[in-house]
């Protein structure tokens, strides 16, 4: 394994469920994460695949659940870790301090999500200090020509707050803008119409959105997190009725 992860992620097996939404929280803030869901079933090599991604991961995530105590490849992970002078980042998922904690992180300061959404604001947090902490805050390319790059068609896809959805936006030459976004909340497609531009690593867009036949104007700041332009695409966040969402543009 050659790849350095900015992330391993470590949970007990029984709490799978927990990981993968947590794994998509981190990997839409435009984090690259290795778990165990990245080693082919039956690899003969898969506890060498472990301890190597490891050693080349920038830090450890671990999900703390009451059953991760006993578990004995969690603590496994754990050890390694500490072998390789990685930094241990606890996420309390389920259970309390007595039942999920293992021996030597009870004075860890761990994240306490126990009462939010798995992809929470104190999650998404976290995964903006570890961008900061390995300078991998905004990454966007060198010599972004915004104006030349984002004109076309890109399709969104979308999550937080509990919510997913997907849409199409087209952007042109003229900083004219449409999109069709599907709202989830009112299961039906919201229609937008306006002018865009790029600003530091911002994309503004303003104009007016249209669903259920009632027209209101809008504007919005999106927070580029990652622009891949080579590849056709944008990681992006905003902050809509006070959450945070996470999202993804793709060109077509």
């Amino acid at each position: 394994m050659n790849m350095i992860h900015d992330i391993f992620l470590s949970y007990c097996r029984a709490d799978r469920e927990i990981m993968e939404d947590i794994l998509h929280c981190l990997k839409n803030s435009g984090l690259n994460v290795f778990s165990d869901s990245d080693i082919e079933i039956g690899d003969p090599n898969w506890r060498q695949i472990l301890r190597e991604a490891i050693k080349t991961t920038r830090c450890l995530i671990v999900v703390l659940t009451p059953c991760v105590p006993n578990s004995r490849w969690v603590m496994e992970e754990l050890a390694t870790a500490e072998t390789f002078q990685k930094s241990v980042y606890p996420v309390l998922a389920v259970g309390d301090e007595k039942s999920s904690v293992p021996f030597g992180y009870m004075t860890s300061n761990w994240i306490d999500i126990r009462n939010e959404q798995l992809c929470s604001n104190s999650m998404i947090k976290l995964a903006d200090a570890i961008k900061f902490r390995y300078g991998l805050s905004l990454v966007v390319e060198e010599n972004f020509q915004p104006w030349l790059k984002m004109i076309g068609k890109w399709k969104l896809s979308y999550s937080g707050s509990g919510f997913t959805g997907s849409g199409i936006y087209e952007f042109d030459d003229k900083n004219n803008f449409t999109a069709t976004i599907f709202n989830p909340i009112f299961s039906e497609n919201e229609e937008q119409v306006g002018w865009w531009k790029i600003t530091g690593h911002q994309l503004i867009i303003e104009g007016k959105t249209k669903m259920r036949g009632q027209s209101m104007q809008f504007r919005s700041g999106i927070e580029l997190i990652k622009v891949d332009m080579e590849n056709g695409l944008v990681r992006a966040a905003v902050i809509t009725n006070g959450f945070r969402v996470l999202g993804e543009l793709a060109r077509l």
